[in-house]
């Protein structure tokens, strides 16, 4: 069924696990059967779309029924059959079936009366962290904020969950439930964010004997974006362990929660009889020996933006793949059963003694140390070629590992004159990026500007020696059409003069929202050429192809699609402005040549850089150092 037709009405959120029962469900249905739908229905109070739809595939396979009209959901047609969409319903021409243990969420739909939260709100396979935003006063403003929050944690992977005495309409990736002791018992939560003083003194009580569950407080501090407390003795809160502002950024936030779901636990032990309901579901693969999966640890020092956000979708790929990561500061010590891991891997770490004692350390082991090779290394040769290089100290770094990753192949041209092994790792997105961006590009919100996206980069990132030109060109389009915004993602200090104080060029200083991203008419990719070589990763590529959004790069970088992109899509005179405000105004103005390029751009995207995709390229990375150590 790979050449089936998903059909998603505007609007409408599906997840993963729905799209796979959904092809499971029409591989087993008659030839007459043309489709199999999956109906829009309501979530149980302080369930997120994506447990909802665990919980429904648990269902049988036998769980669906004959629809009689228009369906409102998503169906699964079988190739080249006839539909039609019209007011959120899916008409087809032909038979299908409408599958119970599939399930698709409106966000826009009103949440209704505020209950109790279900005991289904909590996740079958208990592997992400849930997190409730709780409140007992009414906060207009403090509820859109918790709102927002709980959708950008959803997306990371993180069960963010909203348990107010009202709550802000918009759009929700949950429904919220209501503020209480039972809803927090039937969610058993790993963390609670009290918002307000009533939550910050009620929220023990409603823990009661749930030992695992932590605080975090909001507090209104200009001096706090996101700090500790203090866990020892003498030192301690009771359940609160950490403090955060409305400042705090989403990832930011994911990553404390996992930190803190971690323990230790903030209350000791009990011999209460355990209450009727409060055990926690079985996780997945409660007989596998946890002892034998292999072990990575990564050994983080500063590592750029774009180096952090490839070790996010490389770790949460090993994870799917079975292999237990273990992150770890270089500036602290590695635990002793660290060492011996199968596989450890240097990212944003510079040469020191402590790291080439360990390096020494595990090749006494005959165990691989792989030294991960950020593109913002490498750079034009100095020695009067423009052939790619990288610093003495980083080669020295590579000679000591033996083994080097890198998401560009310019890495390997240039330690090519080194006794180095490296492998290519494509930027990998995480699952949940992934998705978000898919689902996003689906159902991309309504565009009042014609909107191109271009991702500058941050400080301490080298600048496209063309860059100027670009600018230049964006800021002709500007001056000939009206309609025309620009979209830029990266520090405002790095703008190019000539689009500076422009009113219709907004500046985004953080990684953009699906939805932002979806809404981009085209996004303008500019990365680094260095001796005609393609030096940056793909991470925004791969960002906009998943969103649907068609990418207009210069010449050199065409193999980085594997040639799938058109010749309307690239710059030949890179380097000129003018070549950049032809190409842009030629497809600004020619609607179906960029829907077609955002079709093939979403193909690429899925195909090249997809799930299947990203946990070949893992087994890969296993398999090429599997013959250091036994994985």
């Amino acid at each position: 069924m790979t050449n089936g037709r998903l059909v998603v009405p505007e609007g409408l959120v599906i997840d993963e696990v729905a799209r796979e029962r959904l092809i499971r469900q029409l591989e087993r249905q008659p030839a007459e059967v043309k489709g199999v739908a999956a109906e829009v229905g309501a979530l149980p109070p302080g369930a997120s779309y994506r447990v909802h739809a665990e919980w429904r595939s648990l269902e049988p396979l036998s769980a669906h029924i004959a629809a009689s009209a228009a369906v409102r959901g998503a169906v699964l047609l079988r190739p080249k059959v006839r539909f039609e969409v019209s007011d959120g319903l899916v008409g087809v021409d032909g038979a299908i079936v409408i599958d119970r243990g599939a399930h698709v969420h409106d966000p826009w739909a009103p949440v209704g009366p505020l209950l109790d939260a279900s005991n289904r709100g909590r996740p079958p396979f208990p592997r992400r962290p849930v997190v409730v935003f709780a409140a007992t006063e009414i906060d207009p403003a403090g509820a859109d904020w918790a709102r927002r929050m709980v959708n950008r944690l959803v997306r990371r992977e993180v069960e963010g969950r909203l348990a107010l005495a009202a709550v802000a309409e918009g759009f929700h990736l949950t429904r919220p439930c209501l503020s209480g002791a039972a809803s927090i018992r039937a969610l058993a939560p790993d963390v609670i964010v009290t918002l307000d003083a009533g939550a910050a003194e009620q929220a023990a009580d409603w823990c009661r004997t749930d030992r695992s569950t932590v605080l975090i407080e909001l507090v209104d501090e200009p001096a706090i974006v996101q700090e500790l407390v203090s866990w020892q003795v003498d030192h301690a809160r009771g359940r609160v362990r950490a403090q955060i502002s409305r400042r705090v950024g989403a990832p930011s936030l994911a990553r404390l929660v996992h930190r803190l779901s971690a323990g230790p636990h903030p209350a000791p032990p009990t011999d209460q009889a355990v209450e009727a309901g409060s055990a926690r579901a079985v996780r997945e693969n409660w007989g596998s020996r946890v002892a034998t999966r292999p072990l990575c640890v990564v050994v983080t020092g500063t590592p750029s933006r774009g180096a952090a956000a490839r070790l996010e979708g490389l770790v949460d790929h090993l994870e799917a793949s079975g292999v237990r990561v273990v992150n770890v500061p270089v500036e602290q010590t590695v635990p002793a059963g660290a060492r011996a891991a199968a596989l450890m891997v240097l990212v944003g770490v510079d040469g020191s003694a402590a790291v080439t004692e360990l390096i020494e350390e595990r090749a006494s082991q005959r165990r691989a140390t792989v030294l991960d090779v950020d593109p913002t290394a490498v750079s034009a040769s100095k020695d009067g070629s423009s052939a790619p290089s990288v610093s003495r100290v980083l080669a020295q770094l590579a000679v000591e590992c033996g083994y080097v990753v890198t998401p560009t192949a310019a890495v390997r041209t240039a330690l090519r004159d080194l006794q180095v092994r490296s492998l290519v790792v494509p930027a990998m997105l995480t699952r949940s990026r992934a998705a978000a961006l898919r689902n996003a590009g689906v159902a991309p919100g309504p565009r009042e500007a014609v909107v191109a996206g271009w991702c500058i980069g941050w400080a301490g990132e080298a600048l496209p020696d063309y860059l100027d030109a670009v600018a230049e060109g964006l800021a002709k389009i500007l001056a000939d059409r009206s309609d025309v915004r620009i979209d830029v993602v990266g520090d405002e200090d790095r703008i190019p003069m000539p689009l500076r104080r422009n009113d219709r060029v907004s500046v985004n200083a953080s990684s953009p929202e699906p939805e932002a991203i979806a809404g981009w008419a085209v996004h303008v990719w500019t990365p680094r050429i260095v001796g005609g070589e393609l030096v940056d990763d793909l991470g925004t590529l791969i960002e906009s192809s998943f969103a649907g959004v068609p990418s207009l790069l210069p010449l050199p970088a065409r193999r980085a699609m594997d040639g799938v992109a058109a010749k309307a899509f690239m710059v030949s005179r890179y380097d000129e402005p003018e070549g950049w405000a032809a190409a842009l105004s030629r497809l600004l103005g020619e609607d179906h040549t960029r829907a077609v390029g955002a079709h093939e751009a979403r193909r690429w995207s899925h195909t090249v850089h997809g799930s299947p995709a990203c946990r070949a390229s893992v087994n890969r990375l296993l398999g090429w150092a599997h013959h250091q150590g036994e994985l």
